[in-house]
């Protein structure tokens, strides 16, 4: 009786976790996918402290800010992805 039931519970606990459709490549991917969005965003915040950078240097050298930032030079980095306010001299994230 006791066998009986141990058998029982052991089938039930198998089959409840073959039961679960896992699709290791789609897990992988989804991983994958977000791993890339947080080195993406990581990169942006990044980039955004170096446009600040940028921002002070130029107002050093010329007393204002830049008017865009467009005036300033920075490689590898795409001012669309920012918005900048030239009166203040505030950088931050495009929503």
């Amino acid at each position: 009786m006791v066998r009986c039931a141990l058998i029982i519970t052991l089938a039930i606990l198998i089959g409840a976790s073959c039961s679960e459709d896992k699709n290791p490549v789609k897990e992988y991917g989804s991983t994958l996918t977000g791993a890339v969005k947080k080195a993406e965003k990581t990169k942006a915040l990044a980039d955004m402290l170096t446009i600040r950078t940028e921002i002070m240097r130029y107002k050093a050298d010329q007393g204002e800010f830049p008017q865009s930032l467009d005036d300033l030079t920075m490689n590898d980095i795409d001012p669309d992805l920012y918005t900048y306010n030239p009166e203040t001299g505030h950088v931050s994230l495009a929503q």
